[in-house]
């Protein structure tokens, strides 16, 4: 059996939450078994009867060199994703799983 298969908490993050995962997600949170998490932009929609734990997007700073605006900004995406995962263990969430999309920052 897989670590995947034997997982029990689940956290799904999207910064638009539930983005590409809806259909999975609604799939999983049909299965008593598992103890899933959505985590998000502060105005992603996400999905009805499902826990999802929402975060203030970093707001652009100006200046810079336009080449590393995307890095700053995905690097800021990861600060408040991490103030969020942090919210989540002291609530007593640790996830088994983290299923991600990575092209914001959010698990840097």
């Amino acid at each position: 059996m897989s670590r995947f298969e034997q997982a029990r908490n689940i956290l799904l993050v999207h910064p638009n939450f539930p983005g590409q995962f809806r259909h999975l997600a609604a799939h999983w949170a049909q299965r008593k078994d598992l103890r899933l998490v959505g985590l998000g932009g502060a105005r992603s929609p996400g999905i009805p009867g499902f826990r999802h734990l929402r975060y203030r997007s970093p707001q652009q700073q100006p200046g810079g060199h336009p080449y590393l605006r995307p890095l700053e900004q995905a690097v800021r995406a990861g600060q408040v994703a991490a103030r969020a995962y942090l919210q989540l263990k002291r609530q007593g969430f640790t996830p088994d799983v983290v299923l991600a999309h990575p092209g914001w920052g959010d698990t840097l």
